[in-house]
């Protein structure tokens, strides 16, 4: 295995483990981003869920060009602009006290890192004002991810979870 491999490895599991600690560890007054998927052609929902869960990304030997981002590559992407997606969800929390529950926003990554193609999960989604789901589908579309010079569009479930605490 050559060094840059190793480096780029130890780099990824460094920022995923940093991802991890940093969600269990907030004290917001909302749950922070967890979990999500990606759908390829052929897969069922089960072998869907355990790819993503894997954190492994498909790469090629000639030039480790991946084919598909990896689970902490997205969820960085996403942890950026968590702080713009949350407010979604606050705003609306100011109006109904009682707020709560899961969007799952489902997108397409594009080879230039582009999003398109969002639209919202209705039976992973439990929260149902429309207000909060319209403003985190234009807060994904914004999105821009590295990009990738082969493979197809990378679909993903991304589940967000909000709970005004008492």
């Amino acid at each position: 295995m050559k060094r840059s491999h190793i480096i780029l490895l130890i780099v990824t599991l460094f920022t995923v483990s940093l991802f991890a600690t940093q969600m269990v560890s907030a004290a917001d007054t909302i749950k922070k981003p967890t979990g999500g998927s990606y759908e390829r052609p052929g897969m069922d929902d089960e072998e869907d869920e355990d790819a993503f869960s894997s954190g492994k990304a498909e790469t090629s030997i000639e030039d480790n060009t991946p084919q598909y981002l990896d689970k902490g590559i997205i969820g960085n992407v996403i942890k950026r602009r968590y702080t713009a997606i949350k407010f979604c969800y606050q705003k609306e929390l100011n109006r109904n006290k009682k707020l709560k529950g899961t969007v799952a926003v489902q997108f397409a990554i594009q080879l230039n890192g582009k999003v398109k193609n969002v639209k919202i999960n209705n039976k992973r989604s439990t929260l149902k004002n429309g207000k909060v789901r319209k403003c985190i589908v234009g807060k994904i579309k914004q999105l821009q991810f590295p990009e990738r010079s082969k493979g197809e569009p990378q679909v993903i479930t991304f589940p967000f979870r909000f709970d005004a605490k008492k």
